[in-house]
């Protein structure tokens, strides 16, 4: 039981480390950079991280761990407007260094932008579906769009404009009864 714990505790360790020395000096730090950091041997790391995209892939993981928490609560949530605002409001839990991260790590290869983009999609993709389904949202909405919008909502430099943005946009989203859309882009603003 003791090797199990040693185990987790010691990916944990260099997990934790890694985002740390990635935040200060960006995803092209050096392993030994994240090996110190860690406080592990050098085996100890490679028998986790046999390469480079193998620890840039779990640290991509690991940052959207939390966000993926947010989509599964949402996923219970009976009303299909309500969950895609959830995951809207509260589904960019990175804020700052880490989202910057995020993106520093996805830029890093193809691999692992499409990694990125599949996480993302995972989070984000469900509650999309079920808003457009139910016609709360409109079909030319996808889950790019939404993705776009969070960002945008979330950049902003405090929380009160950060949840004024979101509820913005979230107002400009939904559907209204009947379906009274604007046909394109232009009629909106005309």
């Amino acid at each position: 039981m003791k090797e199990r714990r040693d185990v987790t505790r010691n990916r944990t360790k260099i997990l934790a480390a890694a985002r740390e020395v990635f935040r200060d000096q960006g995803p092209t730090a050096s392993n030994d950079a994240v090996i110190s950091a860690a406080q592990v041997g050098v085996s100890t790391f490679y028998r986790y991280f046999r390469t480079r995209h193998e620890l840039l892939s779990a640290v991509l993981t690991e940052l959207a761990s939390e966000a993926e928490t947010v989509a599964e609560r949402a996923r219970d949530i009976d009303d299909p407007w309500a969950a895609f605002a959830e995951v809207f409001r509260r589904g960019c839990v990175l804020e700052g260094a880490d989202l910057a991260l995020f993106y520093a790590v996805a830029d890093e290869s193809h691999e692992l932008a499409a990694q990125a983009a599949e996480l993302t999609e995972a989070i984000v993709g469900p509650s999309v579906e079920r808003a457009r389904a139910a016609g709360m949202l409109d079909q030319s909405v996808d889950v790019h769009i939404v993705v776009d919008l969070m960002s945008a909502a979330h950049s902003a430099p405090c929380p009160v404009r950060r949840d004024t943005r979101a509820e913005v946009i979230l107002a400009g989203l939904r559907r209204r009864s009947g379906g009274e859309q604007p046909d394109d882009c232009g009629a909106a603003i005309r």
